[in-house]
């Protein structure tokens, strides 16, 4: 009997490896969980995918709540193993396994929370081309490149994992919002914090990208607040002209800057997209919108420095950001997560901006104003654009 059972054993681990091994050098070593692959692709803000499945990864013997070690391009990672980017602080890396039979989404993705792995690691650099999509990523290491992913910590990183995870659920579909308007749906609203005259200045999800099934409604409200100049935070020319009905949208007849930004805050690219809002806004003639694709994070965080250049509390800046999180999530101030979100995202974004250990009971203006003259403005061009917004 122990014979036929070390045979059945056996058998049961050549056939484990085997399978592991059928799919893009996926390998599983004894006891020890290993999944080595090649880079499939990098997404757009530096996520690298490799080949191989979410599915694949998991049943190599790995699971969300684990630590794992990353080795690529001859250095070594510890990357928690989540389901969502914002299961760890911004800046933290991080190994996304997705499985949704829904999106199709079913991948292994390498990351940094409001970062870029690629760069970071020195697996490529990204230039911008002018043709579609508008960027390249060139290896600065030859092909093929491996990730090599083994355990560090089984369920090391557990407690975390599900303390991060508030269920945050999105649906893209009108009627599931009966409560909100349209431009709510649309995440659609006047930003209204101290110093700054009604009317003049707006924040939204895109009012283009179909993705999330908002644009119409983001452009209809365009229309109606007759808005005149638009920063858009995500969008290249080459993508924005391969939306569907681009041309008959109201927002092609505005005024557009397209800043085509990572969502990396401390980015030069991103502060370089900061100084080229600010000088748009003095430049040109409002109302302006300033929006990204959910008008969530990039948006949420131009908004933030907006209304801190122009003399808005902490907690005037923490409460029009959170209302993102009703619309999208139905998140509002009572509820156990909204403390975490706020504290984990536009709080924590803004401490590391202004280099500043707690941004409430100090002058914000102030250090927005240190903050946009170290990145590249001068003195008069955010007084400019404080002309064309203050009340």
């Amino acid at each position: 009997m122990k014979k036929f059972f070390r045979t059945l054993i056996t058998l049961l681990v050549i056939t484990s490896l085997f399978s592991c091994n059928k799919k893009q050098n996926i390998v599983l070593q004894k006891s020890e969980a290993t999944f080595k692959s090649t880079i499939n692709n990098i997404q757009k803000y530096g996520n690298i995918v490799l080949n191989g499945t979410g599915d694949d990864f998991l049943k190599c013997g790995f699971d969300y709540g684990d630590i794992v070690n990353v080795n690529i391009n001859n250095a070594d990672y510890e990357l928690p193993v989540v389901s969502n980017y914002s299961d760890v602080e911004q800046g933290k890396y991080l190994c996304r396994v997705g499985i949704d039979t829904e999106t199709k989404l079913d991948s292994v993705i390498l990351a940094i929370n409001m970062g870029d792995f690629a760069t970071s690691t020195g697996v490529a650099t990204k230039n911008k081309i002018d043709i579609d999509p508008g960027f390249k990523w060139d290896y600065n290491i030859t092909e093929p490149i491996y990730a090599t992913i083994t355990m560090k910590e089984k369920a090391g990183y557990y407690e975390k994992y599900i303390s991060s995870t508030l269920g945050l659920k999105r649906s893209d579909e009108r009627a599931d919002y009966p409560n909100l308007s349209d431009e709510e749906f649309a995440n659609f609203r006047m930003i209204k914090t101290s110093n700054i005259k009604d009317g003049i200045i707006y924040r939204s999800s895109s009012p283009v990208n179909p993705f999330i099934k908002r644009n119409k409604y983001a452009d209809a409200a365009m229309r109606d607040a007759k808005i005149k100049s638009a920063i858009n935070l995500a969008d290249s020319q080459a993508t924005i002209n391969e939306y569907e009905l681009y041309n008959e949208s109201y927002y092609s007849t505005t005024n557009v800057t397209l800043l085509d930004l990572s969502i990396d805050f401390q980015a030069k690219e991103f502060k370089d997209g900061i100084v080229k809002a600010i000088k748009f806004i003095g430049e040109n003639e409002g109302p302006y919108l300033v929006h990204c694709n959910e008008g969530k994070d990039r948006a949420g965080y131009m908004s933030a420095i907006i209304e801190c250049m122009m003399g808005a509390t902490a907690e005037e800046v923490v409460k029009d950001y959170m209302i993102t999180y009703y619309n999208y999530y139905n998140v509002a101030e009572n509820d156990d997560r909204y403390n975490t979100i706020k504290s984990k995202n536009i709080e924590d974004t803004l401490k590391k901006s202004f280099n500043v250990d707690n941004i409430y009971g100090i002058d914000l203006k102030k250090e927005c104003e240190e903050f946009l003259i170290s990145i590249g403005l001068t003195n008069s061009e955010i007084e400019a654009a404080r002309s064309r917004l203050q009340k």
